[in-house]
Formats: structure tokens, sequence, C-alpha cells
């Protein structure tokens, strides 16, 4: 496993050590070598521990995002990316329950779907994984693309824009615009699913995508 959390880490788990708005990551890497962490990535030169692997790089959370890109690229899973302002987590869970049914099926823990939840899911699905539920969150402008482009997914569904995060938004329509940025990292003959009030405000999406409301 990936772990960012060093209270998380078991035995033979990669942990890599982000920037924190209180710290840094690499302030636990004891904890993290004591918990049985196989290895460690990162960022400061020197920064070591004793019995541990560190693998140094310029930027860990960077890092991070080229492992789940890789973890992407090796996996047959078709990724569904939810995202939306209401029910984006039970819509989640819902559409991971009815896939699990027809084989084996991946979703993002809890609630991750920031820049480090993201990858996190990203790196826990498996290649035996047939399908893999990704929810995609946003607090301001400029999140959603980046997000989107790392996940690549087959199909997307936007459960609807209400009158959440707007203090990092400012309006409903500065919500809507970030949240199709999903929509339009749909992969060519993909699937998006949109609220029937939202389809005449449908962004460019890729040849072939097919659009449900």
């Amino acid at each position: 496993r990936v772990v960012t959390d060093s209270r998380c880490v078991v035995p033979g788990d990669l942990f890599v050590a982000l920037a924190g708005t209180c710290g840094h990551g690499e302030e636990f890497l004891a904890d993290a070598a004591a918990a049985g962490a196989a290895a460690a990535v990162v960022e400061h030169h020197g920064a070591g521990q004793a019995g541990l692997l560190c693998v140094r790089v310029d930027q860990s959370l960077a890092a991070l995002w080229d492992l789940a890109a890789w973890n992407r690229d090796r996996s047959s899973a078709e990724r569904i990316a939810v995202t939306g302002s209401v029910s984006k987590t039970t819509t989640r869970q819902m559409i991971h329950q009815v896939l699990s049914v027809r084989a084996s099926a991946r979703q993002s823990p809890r609630n991750y779907n920031n820049e480090v939840g993201v990858p996190l899911s990203l790196l826990a699905v498996d290649p035996g994984d047939r399908f893999a539920v990704i929810e995609v969150g946003a607090s301001g402008p400029g999140e959603i693309g980046p997000l989107s482009r790392l996940v690549r997914p087959a199909a997307a569904v936007l459960t609807g824009c209400g009158r959440a995060h707007l203090s990092g938004f400012g309006s409903v329509k500065a919500l809507f615009e970030e949240k199709v940025r999903l929509l339009e990292a749909v992969q060519p003959g993909g699937l998006a699913v949109i609220p029937a009030d939202c389809q005449r405000r449908m962004p460019r999406l890729a040849k072939g995508v097919h659009v449900v409301t």
C-alpha cells in the first residue's frame, strides 16, 4: 500500500511524507519505520531514518501523482468518476455496490476526493479489478481539471450543483463551470451522466461520449 498518514502504516507500506499546513510528514519517519514501513518518499536533502529506505524527490506530492498515474496505466479497470455539490459519496457507494455484483470493483476510501485522496484512491486499484469508482471534489476553482485528467474516466457522473462551497467559488455559476471539468475528461466513446437541468450548459465533450440525463 501507499499511505500518507504515519498512523495508518502497516508492515510493508510505502509512506509518502507530504508537506502540510502545520508541519511535514518527514517529522514522522520514525513512527512510520516503527510501524513497519518498507520505504518512504521524502523531499529534504538529508531527511532519513535509520532502518528505513528513503527515496528523495523534488516534490513528494508530485511523486504521489506520478505513482498514481503509473498504477492507473497498468490497470485495465474501467474508471467511473463522481462529482457534484450533493450526494457524491452516496452516489459513489451506490455505483460501486451495483458494479460489485458483476466483477471486482474498487471505490475511493471514505471521501478521498482531493489532491491527496484521488491519487491514493487510484493507487488502491489492484491489477485484477474490473471497475474503479473515484470520487472527485473541489473547494475552489482550478482543482477539478487536474484531478480529472489524472483519473481519465471512462464514465463520469455529475450529481448536481447547489450552493455548496460558495466561499471558495463565489457563485453557483462558477461552481458549475468547475464541476463540468470532470465531464470534459471523459475518454472518447465514454459516458457522461448529468442532471436534466444542466444539459443546456454542457461543455464540449470528447468524440463519441454518450450523454445520459
